[in-house]
C-alpha cells in the first residue's frame, strides 16, 4: 500500500521537544539572566534554540521525507533509490555515509529555529496581549486568534529557509 512507503512520522518526538521544551527553556533562561519572564527576546531565543534541537534529532526523517517525496514527482516506471521509508535510511547509511543522514542540517536548523521562534514567540506574546485587554477571559477564541498569529508569522519568517532547505535536500 502507499502507506507503508510513507516515511516514519517524526512530528511527535519534534513537536514534543520542540513545543515541550520552550517553557522550561524559557524559565531557565530568565533565572540565569535575570531576564523578565515575558520578554519578546527571551521568547525569540528560547523558540530558536529548542527548534534547533528539535531538528538536529527529527533531521534524518525529515530527509527521507523530502527524499521520498521527490521521488513520488517522477514519472510511472523512472527508477525510484528508495523502495520505502525504511529502505531509505538503509540505502542512505549504505551510499553516502550516516553522516549523510543530517544532509542539509544547516539549512534544516536554520528553517526550523527561525520557524519555531516565529510560532512560538509570536503565540506567546499575542496571547499575552490579547489578555491584557480587561474583561478578555483565556479561552479557545483566545488560542484560535494567537494560533493564526502565530501561524502568520511562521510562514513569513520560514519561508526563504524552507525553499533553501528543501532544495539542498532534495539533491
Amino acid at each position: 500500500s502507499s502507506r507503508s512507503k510513507q516515511p516514519p512520522q517524526n512530528k511527535t518526538i519534534h513537536s514534543g521537544l520542540r513545543i515541550g521544551l520552550y517553557d522550561p527553556l524559557k524559565r531557565a533562561i530568565a533565572d540565569a539572566t535575570g531576564a523578565a519572564g515575558d520578554g519578546l527576546g527571551l521568547k525569540v531565543v528560547s523558540g530558536l534554540a529548542t527548534g534547533a534541537l528539535a531538528i538536529c534529532v527529527a533531521s534524518p526523517t525529515d530527509l527521507v521525507k523530502v527524499r521520498m517525496q521527490a521521488e513520488g514527482k517522477l514519472p510511472p516506471g523512472a527508477a525510484r533509490r528508495y523502495p520505502s521509508a525504511l529502505g531509505a535510511y538503509s540505502a542512505i547509511v549504505r551510499t553516502e555515509g550516516v553522516k549523510a543522514l543530517w544532509t542539509g542540517l544547516g539549512p534544516n536548523v536554520a528553517r526550523n529555529a527561525i520557524i519555531n521562534a516565529a510560532e512560538l514567540a509570536s503565540y506567546d506574546a499575542i496571547k499575552q496581549q490579547i489578555l491584557a485587554v480587561p474583561g478578555v477571559k483565556d479561552g479557545v477564541p483566545v488560542h484560535l486568534a494567537a494560533g493564526l498569529g502565530a501561524g502568520f508569522f511562521a510562514v513569513i519568517c520560514g519561508s526563504p529557509v524552507d525553499v533553501m532547505k528543501s532544495r539542498m535536500m532534495g539533491e
